[in-house]
Formats: C-alpha cells, sequence, structure tokens
C-alpha cells in the first residue's frame, strides 16, 4: 500500500499525509469490513511509531489517527497499541514531551472505546500504572494518577458492575499516600483521583476513606498536606456527597472551624486562602447533597458566613463615611469607593474565601429555603453589605444569590407549617425581618452598577 511507504518517507510532510490516507483507508474499509488484520497491524505499529516522530505535527497526527480509529480497530490490535503506549509512558527513561503525547493517545483513546472494549482497556493498563507510580517519577506519576482518574470519570457504572476489575484497596493506598507528596501538582492530581474513584467505591468503603481525611484535619499542622486533603474532600463531597448523611454534622463542623482558625484579620495570605475557600467549597457541596441535614445546621452557616463573606483583610474600607454619603445624597448615585479595583489587577486571593461564604448561602437557598425563615432577614443584610464588592466575580455572584434569596422566600412551602392541613405557601418578605429599607436598597444597587454597565440586567431584575 502507498500510503504506508509514505509513512516512512524522509519528508515529515510526507509520513504526515501518509497517515492521514491510512486513516482514511481504515474507515472506509471497516464500514464495507473489508480490512484485513494482517494490514490493520501494520497501520497500527506504523501510528506507535509516529508517536516517536521528531517532528510535532506527525506526532499530533498520530494522537488523533488512532482517537479516530479506536472503535473500529480490533480489540487485539487497539490492546497491542495501549499496552506499548503504557510502557511508553511508564519508561522512566523517556522524556516528558514525548511521554505528555503518549499519555494523550491514551486519554483520548479512553473517551472513544464502548463498555465492551473498556473492560479490557482497563485490565490491560491498570497495572502498568500502578506500577509506573512506583518508579518514583513525579512525571509518570502524575500522568498515571490523571489516566487512572479518567478511567474512572469515564466508566464508573462498568467499574462498580465489575468489582474485581480493579483492586480497589491497593489504589486507594497509593492514591492517599500521594496526598502528602512534597510535589504540589501530584498531590493535587492524588486529590482529584480519590474523588473520581469515591464514586466506585462500596458505602463502607467510602465511608472509612472520608473518616481518615477527616482525622487529618484534626490533626495536621502542614498546611500543603492539609490543602490537599480538603481539596480531596470537596472533589468526594460534590460527586458523593449524598452518601454521606451519617457524616454530615461532624464534617460540618470541622470544615467550618478551618476558615476561623487559619484566616489571619490583620494580613492577606494565598496559602490560607486556598485552604479556606477548599473547606468553604466541601460545605457547600454537603448542603447541597444532604438537604435534610442541613436545615439543622442554618445558624451555624450564617456565622460563618457572616465572619468569612467580608474577609478582605488588605482592603481598608470607610463603610459608615459611605453609608452616610448614600443616605445623604437624594439621586442615590454616587461612587462606590471600589473603582478600578477589580481581580484583574489585583493579586490578592482573598476573593476566594467572600466568593466561597456566598456560595454557601446559594445552597442554603437552593436546598432548605423553607427552613431560612428566622435567619432571611439576617442573610439578607449579609448581601445587600456586599454590594459594593470590589471584586466582579464575587459581585455578580452576591447579587445573583440575593435574586435567588428574594425569589425563594416570597411564597415558600413553610416545611415547619401545620402537617395535617398539608404545606402552606407563605409570605417571608417581612419588613421587620430585615435592617435594609427599599428605598437604601435601591441606593445601594444604583450605586453599585453605576460604573458596571454589564450587570444591568441583574440590577433591572432585583429592582422590579
Amino acid at each position: 500500500m502507498a500510503a504506508l511507504e509514505e509513512c516512512n518517507h524522509f519528508d515529515p510532510d510526507n509520513r504526515y499525509i501518509g497517515a492521514l490516507d491510512l486513516c482514511k483507508t481504515m474507515i472506509e474499509m471497516a464500514d464495507k469490513q473489508a480490512l484485513e488484520e494482517a494490514l490493520e497491524k501494520k497501520i497500527c505499529k506504523t501510528f506507535i511509531n509516529h508517536l516517536n516522530d521528531k517532528n510535532l505535527d506527525v506526532q499530533t497526527n498520530a494522537v488523533r489517527s488512532i482517537q479516530s480509529t479506536a472503535t473500529i480497530l480490533k480489540d487485539s490490535n487497539l490492546l497491542m497499541i495501549l499496552e506499548t503506549l503504557s510502557q511508553m509512558v511508564t519508561d522512566p527513561k523517556g522524556s516528558k514531551e514525548v511521554r505528555d503525547v503518549y499519555a494523550l493517545a491514551i486519554r483520548n483513546t479512553i473517551q472513544e472505546v464502548n463498555e465492551k472494549t473498556a473492560v479490557k482497556l482497563i485490565r490491560t493498563i491498570y497495572p502498568k500504572f500502578i506500577v509506573g507510580m512506583q518508579t518514583g517519577n513525579d512525571e509518570i506519576t502524575e500522568e498515571c494518577l490523571d489516566i487512572l482518574s479518567e478511567v474512572a470519570k469515564k466508566f464508573p457504572g462498568l467499574i462498580i458492575k465489575n468489582p474485581n476489575i480493579i483492586n480497589k484497596d491497593e489504589l486507594l493506598n497509593f492514591v492517599t499516600k500521594f496526598l502528602q507528596h512534597n510535589n504540589k501538582s501530584v498531590a493535587k492530581k492524588a486529590g482529584q483521583a480519590l474523588g473520581n474513584y469515591s464514586v466506585v467505591l462500596p458505602h463502607a468503603q467510602l465511608v472509612n476513606m472520608v473518616k481518615d481525611r477527616m482525622k487529618v484535619l484534626d490533626q495536621e499542622k502542614n498546611k500543603a498536606y492539609l490543602l490537599t486533603n480538603l481539596q480531596a474532600l470537596s472533589h468526594i463531597t460534590r460527586l458523593v456527597g449524598n452518601k454521606l448523611p451519617m457524616l454530615y454534622k461532624n464534617l460540618v463542623d470541622q470544615l467550618a472551624n478551618i476558615p476561623i482558625k487559619i484566616l489571619n484579620d490583620e494580613e492577606s495570605n494565598d496559602d490560607d486562602n486556598e485552604i479556606a475557600e477548599a473547606a468553604l467549597q466541601s460545605i457547600e457541596s454537603l448542603i447541597k447533597k444532604c438537604p435534610a441535614e442541613a436545615k439543622d445546621s442554618i445558624n451555624m452557616m450564617y456565622k460563618l458566613t457572616n465572619d468569612c463573606i467580608s474577609y478582605d483583610p488588605n482592603f481598608m474600607d470607610d463603610g459608615e463615611d459611605q453609608e452616610d454619603q448614600e443616605m445623604d445624597e437624594d439621586d442615590g448615585w454616587g461612587d462606590d469607593g471600589y473603582d478600578d479595583q477589580d481581580d484583574a489587577g489585583d493579586d490578592d486571593t482573598a476573593w476566594k474565601v467572600r466568593k466561597s461564604s456566598v456560595k454557601i448561602i446559594e445552597a442554603l437557598v437552593g436546598s432548605v429555603p423553607g427552613f431560612l425563615k428566622a435567619k432571611w432577614g439576617n442573610f439578607v443584610d449579609l448581601l445587600t453589605e456586599r454590594f459594593s464588592e470590589r471584586s466582579n466575580t464575587v459581585k455578580i455572584d452576591v447579587l445573583t444569590t440575593f435574586q435567588s434569596l428574594i425569589k425563594a422566600t416570597v411564597f415558600v412551602v413553610d416545611e415547619m407549617g401545620d402537617n395535617q392541613g398539608g404545606a402552606v405557601a407563605q409570605p417571608l418578605l417581612m419588613r421587620k425581618t430585615t435592617s435594609t429599607s427599599g428605598p437604601q436598597l435601591q441606593r445601594k444597587l444604583s450605586s453599585t452598577f453605576e460604573i458596571d454597565n454589564k450587570y444591568e440586567k441583574i440590577m433591572q431584575s432585583l429592582l422590579k
């Protein structure tokens, strides 16, 4: 076949075109079921050779070719490619650039194969990547974690139906060990992998794994290790928080205590802000996943968000003067005091804490609106006080959460009402429940939007 000869040509353009022709030929012949196994095997070996090509375009094209033909290759040839690629990825002598190409080819193939082929795929690559994680090479470890994480993300149902397809105890042992790796990138990828594999764990094993992470939150003084554990918990609670209602109270108590202990009121610290953000994100996910348990923690959530929603130690704000000015001005339009102070030009990451706090309120509004009656006015005040938020990223969340709070509490099912008479639609918008009057609220909103035209639609919706 001429295309096979072109694939070995000295000119990279010829090799590139030859591979394209082979890929096209394979697809056409597969439709006619006319592709001989021997020829298919030669083409597969050609694609593998091109992954080793010195020309980047030829390498990239080989990745695309493998991905395009993955669904039509005979299992034996596809597994030959994957086995070869897995060996290349886990070879300590290989260069990072080439290893990235091999790993990309595997990840793309994972996305293309069906469940029937996936069983064989997992059994082929899993042992090699377990061995790869033991090489001591950080780059190899990262790729192995990434690929195994991709497998869990793509085929959770398949892994659950075939409990012996991977050794979950072995995998958890390796992944949790890497959470305390001194390479932050490896530790972060381990946390992501742990989150993805939490979906396929038996319930008892999942609960025990989360309890182990909770022990670290109490005892660990190493901030880097604390952060990776919190990030892992953030992934876990987002994906399978609904399986953890029995741990809700203790876990939320621990998580809520972290920002209070770690944040410095005098100075913003990026590492501390990330730790607080991860803890708050986990709480947000638990509220969404466990609404029955969340209804009993509203008072705690108010205290937590009250402490964190205005966290901005590096910014000095004369809030009282600004409020007086707003009350005195008849037209209600004025300088909000935050001109030209957006995230884009500010390296301070305290906004992550504020944003995560707003997200907790949003989660409460979405999950337990009927139980917010006692604290409704307090949450309104918290949000209106942040209308002058200097971070546009946070400001959007403040306004949309406020809008959701108003909509959710105008008519809400009073779950604590008369059980015999059924659910009662009860309006909760009472002037006495908030210290912010209607005209004052309108002035705050107008001032907030004076220089931010892109928020006009939100403003108009709020002022209706």
